[in-house]
């Protein structure tokens, strides 16, 4: 299974491309080690998920301890050494 984030995989490689020629064209420059984006990957042993529950919402409890608003997200902590930053545009509702 290969899914993608506001891309096409099928036209990922070309998309790619077309994004550095569209930067040098108008920046005129060009990285030194030709490095503009990164293509990352995850991947999950099977049955572990799959396309329907991949992206399912979850159900968070804590306090918010800081709001970084510059970042646009708040840190969500559960305990001592147990927190998570989320971004705002990711929280659904609160209560």
């Amino acid at each position: 299974m290969i899914m993608a984030y506001e891309c096409d995989p099928a036209t990922a490689d070309a998309e790619f491309l077309l994004s550095k020629a569209k930067y040098k064209a108008i920046t005129g420059r060009q990285q030194k080690q030709d490095v503009l984006y990164y293509q990352i990957r995850q991947s999950f042993p099977p049955g572990e998920i799959d396309a329907e529950t991949s992206f399912d919402d979850e159900v968070m409890t804590g306090v918010i301890t800081v709001i970084n608003t510059a970042r646009r997200e708040v840190k969500l902590s559960r305990g001592e050494d147990d927190f998570s930053w989320i971004k705002l545009e990711d929280i659904v509702s609160t209560s």
